[in-house]
């Protein structure tokens, strides 16, 4: 493993990265990895924990805030900040199984990549080449004939996505595709 890298570690997938500690109580600010740390980080949330300190350690979570651009989690077995320093720079994990969407939920960004792009008219407007996760939320690079487009992931614009054709319908509004 790369020093610094995410532990590839087999059945599970980075979430998020640990920035620092904060406070005296064990608290740490994990820096999302993409947009699983969304469906990790939930309270009695069970994941592992890696650090250069401590290596693989099962973690659950007992309460998680989204906080701007970072999350602040805290875990039952972290109770000081002695402790939490040791996590510095570790990577929290989540089993693959817990991150896939359940029944009904719909899709994840990276099932997106590579679905064709048609509008509600039918006619294909290009190819999904890549996501980014804003803010204001997830938006979809779209590749055209004509160049790059990006286009944001609203019920106003995207009106379907079809796992199993590999399909997004969109209604862009004006000026959204030149």
């Amino acid at each position: 493993m790369n020093p610094g890298a995410a532990p590839e570690i087999p059945g599970y997938l980075p979430v998020g990265r640990v920035r620092r500690p904060h406070g005296i109580k064990g608290d740490l600010l994990v820096e999302p990895l993409g947009y699983r740390a969304a469906r990790a980080l939930h309270r009695g949330a069970a994941l592992l924990g890696w650090s250069a300190a401590r290596g693989a350690m099962p973690l659950r979570v007992e309460w998680a805030r989204h906080v701007r651009d970072v999350w602040r989690v805290h875990f039952e077995e972290i109770a000081d900040r002695d402790t939490a320093e040791l996590w510095r720079g570790g990577y929290i994990l989540a089993a693959e199984a817990e991150l896939a969407p359940r029944e009904g939920e719909g899709y994840t960004p990276d099932e997106l990549l590579g679905m064709q792009v048609r509008l509600v008219s039918g006619e294909v407007a290009g190819r999904v080449s890549g996501f980014y996760e804003l803010r204001q939320g997830l938006v979809i690079e779209v590749t055209r004939d004509e160049g790059e487009a990006l286009i944001p992931v609203v019920p106003e614009i995207v009106k379907q996505v079809d796992r199993e054709a590999r399909v997004v319908v969109i209604e862009p509004i004006p000026g959204l595709l030149d």
